[in-house]
């Protein structure tokens, strides 16, 4: 048999990447109160994907693809580390010339913030890198697993990981738990639900889980009409929506595992389903997006609030015009685009390059 090729997947992928950049910087409320919820599938997805494509069909670990990950994990952790405390220096320094450097560092490294680092991914800057963290320790952890077969347990560690990160996030408020535990005498506390035991594992095991059961699932969901699975992906939206109104700002919804779980199966049953923008999108700059939309957004909201457009009182700030806030999501997305595309061909520049003088 050929390869298969999951478009529809990558296709979800960038529209995932475009969630996360919406969820940082979104629309301004009410809108923005809409939007949030609808994008929260966008993360646990890109942990689903990660496990699906770690084992083959044969219920095997593909250790060196594993490895290769990594790899790959590490090398982009040093590289963001690098690009984002240059980033401080120059932004620290253009907000305030009398900007120390050394007060700056000796205020993150600190035994609390240390200790996030290591026990809920939290970078000591830009926390949103935490998926660099969590997604290294997800491979780590697999590679635990027995060599010559998965076990038949996960789906059991799975569950109740899922059920923990239920409990720790959106059921805190109702259930007589702890949700966090106390980081030595600083008065800060680590929140469980960010152990990436909870957030990222469950997610990653379920791709892991699917990619075994590949052909069952595909046996079970393949002859159900698409537009079963749009009512259950608007409901799920419906009821995100809900416990947004009546619940208030958690990490995940309810709603949302509808969303969630109607994603990754149709991304599964329907693999060549797609759409050829979104799929180059996820397939070659999802990741990019991820991790430099932060600095993009901030270079962009400098440049706006540099920017005086006249008003009917005077001139005003861009920055501080409803036009510019509800515009603000879509030029960063497109600037994203931009310096990712740029990045990605600068990449394949490299590899080139590097295989050219390897053979020559």
């Amino acid at each position: 048999m050929g390869k298969v090729r999951y478009r529809l997947m990558d296709t979800i992928k960038g529209l995932a990447c475009m969630a996360v950049v919406l969820l940082h910087f979104g629309f301004p409320d009410p809108l923005g109160l809409i939007i949030r919820p609808l994008c929260s599938f966008a993360v646990p997805y890109f942990f689903f994907v990660s496990g699906f494509f770690c084992t083959d069909s044969s219920n095997r670990l593909i250790r060196s693809n594993t490895w290769r990950k990594i790899r790959h994990i590490l090398r982009l952790v040093v590289i963001a580390a690098l690009v984002y405390a240059v980033f401080c220096v120059i932004w620290n320094q253009m907000l305030d010339p009398d900007w120390n450097i050394v007060e700056y560092t000796a205020s993150l490294l600190t035994k609390d913030k240390i200790a996030k680092f290591f026990l809920t991914n939290d970078p000591f800057v830009y926390s949103h890198l935490w998926f660099l963290g969590a997604l290294l320790y997800c491979y780590l952890t697999v590679l635990l697993f027995d060599k010559k077969k998965i076990s038949p347990w996960i789906i059991i560690v799975a569950v109740l990981l899922w059920i923990g990160f239920i409990a720790f996030g959106e059921l805190k408020y109702i259930l007589p738990i702890p949700s966090s535990i106390p980081l030595f005498d600083t008065g800060n506390r680590a929140y469980l639900f960010n152990c990436y035991l909870f957030r990222a594992l469950p997610f990653f095991l379920f791709g892991m889980l699917a990619k075994l059961n590949v052909e069952k699932i595909k046996k079970i969901f393949s002859k159900i009409p698409l537009v079963y699975f749009y009512v259950v992906i608007i409901s799920g939206i419906g009821i995100a929506l809900w416990e947004r109104t009546h619940i208030g700002v958690v990490q995940f919804y309810m709603g949302t595992y509808l969303v969630l779980g109607s994603l990754c199966v149709l991304s599964v049953t329907r693999p060549q389903m797609g759409n050829p923008l979104l799929e180059f999108i996820g397939q070659k700059l999802s990741l990019y997006v991820y991790i430099f939309h932060i600095m993009i957004g901030r270079f962009i909201d400098l440049a706006a609030n540099k920017i005086r457009v006249p008003g009917e009182n005077g001139t005003r700030i861009l920055i501080k015009t409803g036009v510019y806030r509800y515009s603000r999501p879509f030029l960063i997305l497109a600037g994203c685009f931009l310096v990712t595309f740029i990045i990605y061909k600068a990449v394949e520049v490299y590899k080139r390059r590097k295989i050219y003088k390897l053979y020559n």
